[in-house]
């Protein structure tokens, strides 16, 4: 600290507002896609500088008031607030929600009074106990562990019993899996490759060959959500499935060309060169994806009600054409093609939203419903294009889930008998035993 203490005052004082403004910036960018890694550097070097200016500098303004009563108090509070300000603001955020002054404010007191009972009732205490005290260090170290490998295991216990403990209606089957299991169940294997994986249903000796045909299946994360019909088609009609996808990547989205998203390339041509090299005339592939500008992600993220951005209509041109040439590479094998309608999109997730103690929660704002005119209307350009692929190939078919998933004026994410859609967009495994009759009777047809 020598060449600090030989700079001049203003220098130092300086070098203090310099490095306290790097700590501010650090309650500026949290949201930063850079965050933690460059940026968190910035309040890491000026926490940096704080404490060397402060070393070096007894008598200067940083010093005096980091010296000051309430300065003091905080900092013998703040490894107590470190402690519980994760699991309160979390809680929060899934329950009343942080995005209001109010909750923010609600969740701050909660931090500091637990901050304050923990140093209390359980810090001081403890640091001043004598029989604490004389015990060996050794022995404290030992203790310490154990009571580690302890919370570890109890975690644990706690995290697999979270079905039978949890206050949460998504705890319930419904929401992630179907309540049915196939009488003859198929074996599964899965792949990665190309960053995306292939899943792989094959019928169990106890399964009867009902159908012709193999039945490939490609998309995003709204094709995984079909996993428990696939296994059920597999194991019913003897058929063997195999699902390629990739989070992220839709598959003939038809609203703006593949290329537009070059980091989803090595997966689509992975996929499609793979279906090429398997597939045969009689077989069939399914393909269900994300058509629609979203309204929420799961974590109430905003992403749609947007204006058209500018050249939308030139990219879903483009995107067309470059369907139909995609179709016609399938199709040339004697492969037929079957088409997911877009289905019903809200503007709240279901699951963050469907329990007393969280529908106050200002990501369920949107609600859990929307008019089928407004969703007919923001599904239309992708519907028509779709259909005007279908219309030119009798071995192109396409299966609107809305029909049984919307069936009056409004399309409900949840209903009296169960949630169709787990988020905002993502189909339930409920909903899976819902569309499996329809969806079964489409993939038949086509094989």
């Amino acid at each position: 600290m020598a060449w600090l203490q030989s700079l001049p005052r203003r220098q130092l004082q300086a070098l203090s507002a310099f490095s306290i403004g790097l700590i501010m910036a650090g309650f500026a960018i949290p949201t930063s896609s850079y965050f933690p890694f460059p940026l968190a550097l910035l309040p890491v070097v000026g926490a940096a500088g704080v404490i060397a200016i402060v070393c070096a500098d007894h008598g200067g303004w940083l010093c005096g008031t980091l010296s000051s009563g309430p300065m003091v108090t905080v900092g013998r509070l703040s490894y107590s607030l470190y402690l519980w300000h994760w699991p309160v603001f979390v809680l929060c955020r899934w329950t009343i929600g942080l995005e209001s002054l109010a909750s923010a404010v609600v969740a701050l007191l909660l931090v500091i009074v637990a901050g304050v009972l923990s140093f209390w009732v359980v810090e001081l205490p403890t640091r001043r106990n004598k029989f604490v005290a004389r015990i060996p260090r050794g022995w404290v170290v030992a203790g310490a562990l154990v009571l580690v490998l302890g919370a570890w295991r109890g975690g644990t216990k706690l995290l697999y019993a979270k079905n039978q403990i949890s206050l949460s209606k998504t705890m319930q089957t419904g929401w992630y899996g179907d309540n049915q299991q196939p009488a003859c169940m198929p074996s599964r294997s899965t792949e990665n490759f190309a960053d995306g994986y292939v899943h792989t249903w094959r019928p169990g000796l106890c399964s009867q060959r009902h159908a012709q045909g193999h039945l490939f299946v490609i998309g995003d994360s709204h094709s995984l959500v079909y996993i428990p019909s696939l296994r059920r088609f597999a194991a019913e009609q003897g058929v063997e499935v195999r699902l390629y996808s990739k989070t992220g990547c839709s598959f003939l989205s038809l609203d703006k060309p593949m290329s537009a998203n070059p980091e989803c390339s090595s997966y689509r041509r992975g996929a499609i060169d793979r279906i090429l090299a398997a597939a045969h005339a009689g077989d069939v592939v399914f393909l269900p994806s994300l058509r629609l500008a979203r309204f929420a992600d799961q974590w109430g993220g905003v992403d749609a009600g947007l204006p058209p951005q500018e050249g939308s209509d030139i990219a879903r041109t483009l995107a067309v054409e470059e369907g139909r040439v995609l179709v016609e590479r399938i199709r040339a094998q004697g492969v037929s093609i079957l088409f997911e309608a877009p289905t019903p999109i809200f503007r709240s997730p279901a699951f963050r939203c469907s329990d007393w103690f969280n529908a106050g929660n200002p990501v369920c704002s949107g609600g859990l419903s929307i008019s089928r005119s407004e969703f007919h209307t923001l599904r239309a350009p992708v519907l028509d294009a779709i259909k005007a692929i279908a219309a030119a190939d009798q071995g192109i078919g396409v299966w609107d889930p809305s029909l049984v998933l919307c069936p009056g004026a409004t399309c409900l994410a949840v209903t009296t008998t169960g949630p169709l859609f787990f988020d905002g967009d993502h189909l339930s495994g409920y909903a899976n035993e819902v569309l499996y009759p329809d969806l079964s009777r489409s993939l038949l047809s086509m094989l």
